[in-house]
């Protein structure tokens, strides 16, 4: 059995998946999970999301949004990025709508990712 040595402070997984064609391919998944304080500092996170077999919902499947996608998968071009936060309105009014902006810097103080929504 394939082994995995983890020597990081972060969570990490693997399991093996199937190509189309058939080919066998030994995935590993290494994730972080970090807090965001109030003063913008990351900090390691007291719980730390285990990377996910399958995708987890806020509430049940198909009646809900999706909380995080399925780490261990097939092959992933990419890093995902999430989120997840809460939003106050001013004054602690109910609102219908509010407008947020996420920016997300590096530590040369460049601005890396910006979204709006």
């Amino acid at each position: 059995m394939w082994m995995l040595d983890n020597r990081t402070p972060y969570e990490a997984e693997r399991t093996w998946i199937r190509d189309k064609e058939g080919i066998h391919h030994w995935i590993v998944v290494v994730k972080a999970t970090y807090d965001v304080g109030w003063d913008g500092a990351l900090r390691l996170a007291e719980k730390p999301v285990a990377p996910l077999f399958k995708p987890e919902y806020h509430g049940k499947f198909g009646e809900s949004s999706l909380r995080y996608d399925a780490d261990l998968v097939a092959m992933k071009p990419g890093t995902d990025v999430y989120l997840n936060g809460i939003a106050y309105t001013p004054n602690g009014k109910p609102v219908y709508w509010i407008d947020g902006d996420w920016v997300f810097e590096n530590p040369g103080g460049s601005r890396a990712f910006y979204f709006r929504d």
